[in-house]
């Protein structure tokens, strides 16, 4: 095995080097989704097969996604890995799925004038599918793919208990709310009503009310520990600053913290006994394994009922030694 992410030899060589450190007999390379983007062109050689893990990081399109369908177009054995095989908009499904460059997927234009509908929200124009058109398309996709339900059938598994909480807004806030009856594009009518609702950095009733739940687990149990996820980075501040008035210390992950301190980060959350909470942004969704915290806390939920399978994935996990694990 050649781990290509970790390899000193890509890094500030030559191209003559860093052809040969791609080019090695090893059998199996492994590297990141950056890492092809910015070097595919050293990974020339014939690959028996390409294995895409947590795919969804494709969906946007752009170099990455071009680099990855690129290079899968010349692999007779693309595997794709994603907890997330359909999200909301179909584009981004299409794109995901491209990259498996399947028999008798239609080209994009195809697509959208088969599955795909264009709706306008004021002067928003947004990729839409109808029931439907989903319903043919994941008979089509039913064909290629193996459900994660039939792969964890047999593995001991925690059971997952789900509570919503739902936290009323204070009379100001619900002033600010009637105000935005207002705004004609519904679009940003939506957006600016999350904002009101979800509140900033200096106050927030959901962060609020998540503290508050917290401190009472800590208190009750020496041993817990906590993940939370939050849709908003200014709710997530001021959970932060909630916590800390409580006493609480916390480790913090976003899509801003470099890589080698997220790995710093969740082994403090892990092996620290003082540190017992983990916070953190839509990027703690996907990839890690926290079967030892048993507690998992939503600031918001994903408009993307996979997406919050996928979040729960990550303390409901084989070796966990919990026999029942919660989602607040």
């Amino acid at each position: 095995m050649h781990n290509l992410a970790n390899d000193s030899r890509m890094t500030g060589q030559s191209d003559e080097r860093r052809r040969a450190a791609a080019d090695t007999e090893a059998h199996i390379f492994v590297t990141t989704y950056a890492q092809v983007r910015s070097r595919g062109q050293y990974l020339t050689r014939p690959w028996f097969a390409l294995v895409l893990d947590e795919a969804t990081a494709l969906k946007g399109g752009g170099a990455t996604w071009r680099t990855v369908h690129a290079l899968a177009a010349g692999v007779p054995r693309v595997h794709a890995f994603t907890a997330t095989p359909y999200t909301n908009d179909p584009i981004e499904t299409f794109l995901i799925v491209s990259c498996l460059h399947l028999p008798g997927l239609p080209d994009r234009q195809a697509f959208e004038d088969r599955y795909v509908r264009f709706r306008t929200y004021g002067t928003t124009r947004k990729a839409d599918g109808w029931s439907e058109a989903v319903g043919k398309f994941s008979e089509f996709m039913g064909q290629h793919y193996f459900r994660r339900e039939d792969a964890l059938a047999d593995l001991d598994l925690p059971q997952c208990f789900v509570e919503y909480t739902f936290v009323p807004l204070s009379p100001l806030r619900q002033r600010a709310m009637k105000s935005t009856e207002h705004i004609q594009d519904p679009i940003a009518r939506h957006q600016a009503q999350e904002k009101i609702a979800r509140g900033d950095v200096h106050y927030s009733a959901g962060a609020k009310e998540a503290a508050r739940r917290i401190w009472g687990w800590l208190r009750d149990d020496s041993t817990v520990k906590v993940l939370v996820i939050g849709e908003a980075l200014y709710e997530l501040a001021a959970l932060e600053q909630y916590l800390g008035d409580m006493g609480i210390s916390t480790v913090k992950i976003t899509g801003s913290s470099e890589q080698g301190g997220r790995g710093e980060s969740i082994a403090a959350f892990r092996d620290g006994h003082d540190t017992r909470v983990l916070i953190g942004s839509t990027v703690l969704e996907q990839g890690l394994n926290l079967q030892f915290c048993r507690i998992l806390v939503s600031l918001g939920l994903p408009d993307n009922h996979a997406a919050l399978e996928q979040r729960q994935g990550r303390i409901v996990r084989q070796g966990s030694p919990f026999p029942t694990v919660c989602h607040d």
